[in-house]
């Protein structure tokens, strides 16, 4: 099994005439003196190389509201009726990247049913707003 990758972060000069949001991240990151060197997992959010995507499913008709390069992934996927925001970079090629990972991580109506303890056809009832109970009446 190969050794997960670090990413070494070393704070370089004061956070003094910084943002504060700038001082707030050296502070999550555990670095609070100048020199200190802070070994990180190498990924996408330690680095800030992508967004984050929220997709939601709408009601049919609605069509896709997203931005534009989310527009396009989904208008070639031919999705319909999606409401997709996008929080973080606004770079295309990273909206992108950040819109397929939100595809890839989506739970299927089976696995959110068996995490709840429920069967489909409930979940789904819930979904058209049509009760369970006044369904089976």
């Amino acid at each position: 099994m190969a050794a997960a990758k670090t990413i070494k972060v070393q704070q370089t000069g004061s956070p003094q005439r910084r943002h504060h949001s700038q001082r707030e991240t050296l502070i999550g990151l555990g670095l609070n003196k100048i020199g200190r060197v802070k070994e990180l997992p190498d990924n996408p959010a330690t680095r800030g190389m992508i967004g984050k995507v929220h997709l939601r499913a709408a009601p049919p008709g609605t069509g896709i509201i997203a931005g534009g390069p989310m527009r396009a992934v989904f208008e070639t996927l031919g999705m319909q009726d999606v409401v997709a925001k996008s929080i973080g970079s606004s770079n295309p090629y990273n909206m992108v990247r950040a819109t397929f990972d939100a595809l890839r991580h989506q739970d299927s109506p089976r696995s959110v049913a068996a995490r709840r303890n429920i069967k489909v056809s409930a979940l789904q009832a819930r979904r058209t707003g049509v009760d369970s109970e006044a369904a089976a009446d």
